[in-house]
């Protein structure tokens, strides 16, 4: 408590200091786009919907930070993956043992657990309203965007449940009654290609269209080179479309936006990377898989990662069946949704009915050696269809939202793997046994929500809301020991002597809340306080036929936070101090199955956590058309109860956990950024840069119980090493130049520009396997690109 004790005095001597630099001015003018573009006066306003209403930026009682489509451009950001760095205490990570259009997202310590169909993420993503139920779908592109919210903290009034850390909400330019439009095209290093294309077309006075599309594929930046040198990370295609149709009639007060996108997504496998291998893993008493891996001549110490061939040398794929030689990322994704908004006088009404499905597919190697130790070849499927209407209204000092919604939610999970088949390395490939992981989910959701702000005085106002969810969460596992034995069940049987189902059902009810008082200081400073509390979805494992349901993970938090505008608008600061309760924290649990000789993970309860930190934002025009902006973060998340299970000769023992770092917390976070835009006789230049910093953050620990052995605890402790990403920094940059007649923009760009080595994420199965994996991010990249607009 001696360090949030200081970052409470310093936010208290920051908000008692600074109202004393501040001049008397007039309110900042607000506009409906959240780019925070600089000007002749100072910093723009910026409107945002963090509340489900429009409200300005400044005057918003949520640690929220957005970014307007100018402002996106500028930092090249293209899907959700880029904006890592963009945000206070934001961390994401991208693909592992997953597909990249996977986003492991994490805000203020708070993080996705698998990819799965099973566990959901702890931070919402939604776009035009609609959430994103998975996260192998979450790495939406951003394309023809308005802005970028961020909303830090838990959510769980307005936004529901799976927002304990907080909510990414996407919104998209909609359609107009202005003809306009572009066609962006660009190249780069490894043979990078770009096609971009925007489209708005009014039909009428009360109709208009608008479509967009992309086009982007590059060449891999490794190779495999058990596969004659094979491109890892080839991406061979990536496309997105999205069209909309907008109906406002003069007659009647509403409009109709209905909505389709579709994307998809291929590669020739992962980027990966051999960190280390534990050699001394025992597959039985007194024989290692470094024995086992001697008998065939392979020494793993031969293929670990070093700085000469840490860009050369991505991994290998396994010898065995055929769909195991060919590493590979599918991934798609398709919806539609209709978005109506009516004014019923003092009400107004706002419906959101939508439909997604998303498929993955992927195969993967998670060995790091020329053989047949571990592979797999998975495949998720979702479909998912969302109802939601709220009603909002003010009467006299009171503004009133609430509002109803339903999800329901079909998914299939199959997983087929093969472990050691090296181990008979004289049989056919046809011999090596593929375990078979599936199962069908079918999850439902039902939740009632309302949201009050009352205005004390002018100056000050209480707001208070209540949500109540009710989930059923059902799956049906199908898994067999050997994927070609129908009657290799690894399940208890629904009935006895038929298929290999196994049915579980649960269901599970919570609350969410939220209570805080905001006061307008001055014309310049505002200040808040809140509290909050949201809940996280339990659910059943699909990998682990034998561990019980997990229960739903509840945060609790308080949060305070000022906002200022100072020096005539120049300059801009927004502060967040934030403190938070975990509860029932579920966490992944990777381990090695003895009964069935394969790996399985699963999802269990962990115990309770305690997180606090310090967020600050600020943006300075010191003169006109220079803007630079920052962001950093203190963040100190750690375990007050964690206790887990672990096998010492033999035995199932409890090991306490406790001090073990939260997954995806890193200490600190950093981003600065300068843009200057220059008037030309032509038309204008735009130069920027961006520097983005994340400290080391940890994706998987573990703790040895005392009882092992000295060799033993030495283990844990390099598998705890190897869990850990390093911290990095990277630097992007872009010029620009656009001319006045005709209206076209000529823009090189560069991204990594120090060609930093850093890695994604991590996979480890040190200790309960061998392998510790690394998935590295880009290398250098830079381009070009021409955008003609009309």
């Amino acid at each position: 408590m001696k360090t949030m004790n200081l970052l409470c005095g310093a936010a208290a001597a920051a908000l008692v200091v600074t109202p004393a630099w501040a001049q008397n001015t007039a309110p900042a003018t607000r506009t409906g786009d959240a780019t925070s573009a600089s000007t002749s006066t100072g910093v723009e306003d910026i409107i945002v919907t963090a509340r489900r209403t429009d409200e300005s930026l400044q005057t918003t009682p949520v640690a929220v930070t957005a970014l307007g489509g100018e402002s996106l451009a500028r930092q090249q950001v293209m899907g959700v993956s880029d904006l890592q760095g963009r945000a206070p205490n934001l961390s994401i990570g991208v693909g592992g043992t997953s597909a990249p259009t996977q986003a492991q997202l994490a805000i203020r310590g708070e993080a996705q657990n698998s990819p799965g169909t099973n566990s959901d993420p702890a931070v919402g993503v939604y776009v035009d309203g609609v959430y994103i139920a998975r996260p192998i779908a979450a790495n939406v592109d951003v394309l023809d965007v308005n802005r970028v919210e961020i909303l830090r903290g838990p959510q769980g009034t307005l936004f529901g449940r799976n927002t304990i850390g907080g909510a990414l909400s996407v919104t998209t330019n909609k359609p107009s009654d202005k003809f306009e439009g572009l066609l962006r095209l660009g190249v780069g290093n490894y043979s990078q290609r770009l096609v971009e294309g925007v489209l708005n077309v009014p039909l009428s006075n009360e109709l208009a269209v608008r479509g967009v599309f992309r086009f982007q594929k590059h060449d891999g930046y490794g190779s495999y080179p058990r596969l004659d040198d094979r491109p890892a990370g080839d991406v061979k295609g990536d496309y997105y479309g999205r069209a909309a149709i907008r109906w406002s009639p003069d007659a009647v007060p509403l409009t109709l936006i209905i909505s389709g996108d579709y994307s998809h997504y291929r590669d020739s496998g992962q980027q990966q990377t051999l960190l280390g291998f534990n050699s001394g893993f025992e597959l039985a008493p007194g024989f290692t898989i470094g024995d086992a891996l001697g008998m065939v001549g392979i020494n793993p110490a031969d293929y670990v990662t070093t700085k000469e061939n840490f860009r050369q040398y991505f991994g290998y794929a396994n010898t065995g069946k055929p769909e195991f030689d060919e590493p590979y990322d599918i991934g798609s994704a398709k919806g539609l949704s209709a978005n109506l908004d009516v004014d019923f006088g003092d009400i107004h009404m706002k419906s959101i009915t939508a439909y997604r499905q998303s498929l993955i597919r992927d195969a993967q190697d998670i060995s790091g050696i020329p053989a047949n130790l571990v592979a797999f070849d998975g495949r998720f499927a979702q479909k998912q269809f969302s109802q939601e209407t709220n009603f909002s209204t003010t009467l006299g000092k009171l503004d009133l939202i609430g509002g109803l919604y339903y999800f329901i939610e079909r998914g299939r999970e199959i997983n087929h793997s093969q472990s050691f088949g090296f181990l008979n390395p004289a049989g056919p490939a046809a011999q090596v046994v593929t375990t078979g992981t599936d199962g069908n989910v079918r999850n439902s959701s039902t939740a009632l929500y309302a949201q009050a702000n009352y205005h004390l005085t002018d100056k000050l106002r209480v707001t208070a809301g209540f949500r109540y969810t009710w989930d059923g969460r059902k799956v049906v596992i199908h898994s067999l020991a050997d994927r070609d034995d129908p009657e290799s069940c690894t399940v208890i049987r629904d009935v006895p002597g038929g298929p290999c189902n196994q049915t579980r059902n649960r269901s599970f009810h919570y609350p969410a809340w939220t209570f805080g008082l905001d006061y307008q200081a001055s014309e310049n400073l505002f200040i808040y306080a809140k509290t909050s509390g949201a809940s996280m979805a339990g659910g059943w494992n699909i990998r682990d036929t034998i561990s019980p349901a997990f229960d739903p993970e509840n945060v609790r938090d308080v949060e305070a936070g000022f906002k200022m505008d100072l020096f005539d608008r120049k300059l801009r600061t927004n502060t967040a101090i934030f403190y938070s309760w975990q509860q029932k924290v579920q966490r992944i649990v990777n381990a090695f199955d003895p009964v069935f000789n394969s790996i399985t993970q699963y999802v269990q309860n962990a115990g309770s956590a305690r997180t606090y930190g310090l967020e600050v934002e600020a943006t300075l025009v010191p003169w006109k058309g220079m803007e630079l902006s920052g962001t950093g973060a203190y963040l100190h998340a750690n375990y007050t109860s964690f206790f887990g299970t672990q096998l010492v000769n033999g035995v199932p023992v409890i090991v306490d956990r406790t001090d073990e770092t939260v997954p995806q917390s890193p200490k600190y976070t950093f981003s600065a950024s300068a843009t200057q835009t220059l008037d030309i006789p032509i038309g204008t230049v735009t130069l920027h840069a961006d520097y983005a910093y994340v400290a080391s953050r940890a994706f998987y620990q573990d703790t040895a119980s005392p009882l092992q052995p000295a060799d033993v605890q030495l283990v844990y402790q390099q598998a705890n090493k190897f869990g850990t990403v390093p911290a990095y920094g990277l630097i992007n940059g872009k010029v620009a130049l656009r001319l006045n007649r005709p209206d076209v923009e000529i823009a090189l760009w560069g991204r990594n520009l120090g060609s930093k080595r850093y890695l994604n994420v991590v996979s480890t199965f040190y200790t309960s396997f061998g392998p510790a994996m690394g998935f590295p991010g880009a290398p250098r990249t830079y381009g070009a690109t021409a955008t003609f607009h009309w």
